[in-house]
């Protein structure tokens, strides 16, 4: 169980009457008027005048100065083991950008000769390993090619659309 803190030097010189206040410290007590130590049951030990200091203090302050009590501390989280890269990826983001920006505009064109103007996005990817080397291939996921794809559709104005069952998206040319 926590108790507030009453240690000898919460109380200031000034609070304490006495003739002689040429103790050293400011907090120090005069040689006449001894802590009471007390044990636990008496409830909080330290200066007899504690209390009346505090009194005095909040008096002063408007009410607004009390003693902090002490709170227990917080239980730890377990730790938990999150599975990351070890080495940092090295990718040609401008290369992968124009490696899709390619096989988008194939696509795209010979669309435009047999119908609607539509690609699916997932044809483009299975498409990239003719573009790219098995070297720079082995960095690059699906977001890496996802994010581009969001930079090639700002800068060229493509149009991005999921299909309903979400397992797909279809990239589609402005209209001009």
């Amino acid at each position: 169980q926590l108790e507030k803190c009453t240690f000898p030097c919460a109380v200031r010189a000034c609070d304490v009457q006495a003739e002689d206040a040429d103790w050293g410290c400011a907090g120090d007590l005069p040689p006449d008027n001894e802590p009471d130590w007390g044990d636990a049951a008496d409830g909080p030990v330290g200066l007899p005048h504690a209390d009346a200091a505090q009194e005095d203090a909040a008096q002063e302050d408007g009410g607004a100065s009390e003693l902090t009590e002490l709170v227990a501390a917080p239980q730890r989280a377990q730790k938990i083991s999150i599975e990351y890269a070890k080495s940092a990826k090295q990718v040609d983001i401008k290369g992968l950008k124009l490696a899709l920006w390619e096989l988008l505009n194939e696509a795209l064109m010979r669309c435009d000769l047999d119908g609607p103007s539509e690609v699916s996005f997932q044809d483009v990817i299975a498409a990239l390993p003719e573009k790219l080397s098995a070297h720079k291939l082995a960095d690059i996921s699906c977001a890496y090619c996802f994010i581009c794809l969001l930079h090639l559709a700002n800068e060229k104005s493509l149009e991005v659309r999921g299909t309903a069952d979400m397992a797909d998206m279809r990239v589609s040319a402005p209209a001009l």
